[in-house]
């Protein structure tokens, strides 16, 4: 029997049901790549691994697993599959080398490093084309954020991809159970989006998150003061930007759209130097 390790951050899945909404979201025979993050003791392998047998998709699987104790198992159970040892927040996505082909990440995602291993995703040069995560509910909130909400991390979510919420998942669908709710997002990277304008795929995100991290970086102070204590624009060009578009020169971080941070961006590197 696996005991799970706190220092892990191990809750095992064991709910069908829950595993069945994550595999109807995932559509993992779309894609001839498949890495799961987090197998534990496979009860979403195993899913991806009857599927690829019975329904004959052909899919190749990586398995990404932290804990070495796990590892001899998951390579009994699915020979199939490439297991590699790592911690999934550090791991080059971009080792994996699938040329030119979408992929899928999914994975019940360890809480305390969740954030850590979707942006080292999202961010990989050849970054996923759809990811399917569960993640601490608060967490999976401040992804989904609408304007007056927003922060640096629905910030960086929205300038890679579209999210939408699949299912909120109680404690005892785990073992052992964690203290808090659960949320299962679906992630579109938008350079797969095909709803999304060829020259609104992939701008600069490194400026925009930048922009975004500085402009929150006080949430009692204004934008204005914030971008202008950063250095990464003048008072009166921050000022102008916002009343054109809609307003007030009080207005905070918390209130723009993704939209807003990109052209916002824009604005500023223009009017540099």
């Amino acid at each position: 029997m696996v005991v799970p390790k706190k220092s892990f951050g191990q809750h095992f899945l064991h709910d069908q049901s829950v595993i069945g909404k994550i595999m109807a979201a995932a559509e993992p025979e779309v894609f001839k790549f498949v890495v799961e993050v987090g197998p534990g003791t496979g009860a979403l392998t195993k899913e991806l691994g009857s599927g690829r047998r019975s329904s004959g998709f052909a899919n190749s699987l990586t398995l990404l697993e932290a804990d070495n104790e796990l590892i001899p198992k998951l390579e009994v159970d699915y020979p199939e599959a490439t297991v590699i040892r790592t911690d999934a927040a550090a791991f080059d996505y971009d080792s994996l080398v699938f040329g030119d082909e979408s992929w899928l990440l999914i994975g019940n995602l360890p809480y305390n490093a969740a954030t850590a291993i979707v942006m080292k995703a999202l961010e990989a040069k050849h970054s996923p084309a759809r990811l399917v995560i569960m993640v601490q509910k608060e967490v999976g909130e401040r992804m989904l954020a609408l304007p007056g909400h927003m922060s640096v991390l629905s910030v960086a979510i929205g300038v890679y991809a579209t999210a939408e919420r699949v299912c909120i998942v109680k404690p005892g669908a785990f073992i052992p159970p964690p203290k808090v709710d659960s949320m299962v997002l679906k992630l579109t990277t938008k350079k797969f989006n095909d709803s999304v304008k060829p020259d609104d795929r992939r701008p600069d995100p490194s400026k925009i998150i930048a922009l975004a991290k500085a402009g929150f970086a006080s949430r009692r102070k204004f934008l204005v003061s914030n971008l202008v204590k950063a250095g990464l624009g003048k008072a009166d060009e921050v000022r102008s930007w916002l009343v054109e578009n809609g307003f007030t020169d009080k207005a905070r971080a918390e209130e723009l759209t993704v939209e807003h941070w990109k052209e916002l961006t824009t604005h500023l590197t223009a009017h540099q130097g």
